[in-house]
């Protein structure tokens, strides 16, 4: 189950709204993912970090070959962008117009980084957890 949870209001109108999933079987929530409002039709909702994206993206491909579950994706790339700076753009061809060549490769190569380490440190967590769980048992 999927609910669009509303945080804050200002005058009445929601500012931010939270996507939360529900998993009844397995007894947790994830948050999903946080919404601005601006305002119908406002050019403040375009902006965002750049990152998310290729992160996203760099993310997917690497363990795409992995039998992870469900939550590892997102866990991996919230990790991830928490190690990488903010850039902050309107429209991605901003961006992608004014990195030079330079620039987008050593960009590419902190998002591998970044990506690979969160991989790496959410194993790391999953197995600690199920190390622990059964030293429980």
């Amino acid at each position: 189950m999927v609910l669009n949870w509303p945080l804050a209001y200002i005058y009445g109108f929601p500012v931010y709204t939270y996507r939360i999933q529900i998993n009844t079987n397995k007894g947790f929530a994830m948050i999903l993912g946080r919404r601005h409002h601006y305002g119908v039709g406002s050019e403040l909702s375009e902006i965002h970090n750049y990152y998310e994206r290729l992160v996203i993206d760099y993310a997917r491909e690497a363990i795409a070959a992995t039998e992870a579950d469900t939550g590892f994706l997102p866990d991996v790339v919230c990790v991830a962008l928490n190690h990488l700076p903010p850039r902050y753009v309107r429209h991605d061809v901003d961006a992608s117009f004014y990195l030079s060549p330079e620039e987008r490769i050593e960009m590419e190569e902190r998002i591998g980084k970044a990506v690979k380490d969160a991989i790496e440190y959410v194993q790391s967590s999953i197995e600690r957890r199920s190390s622990d769980d059964d030293a429980d048992i």
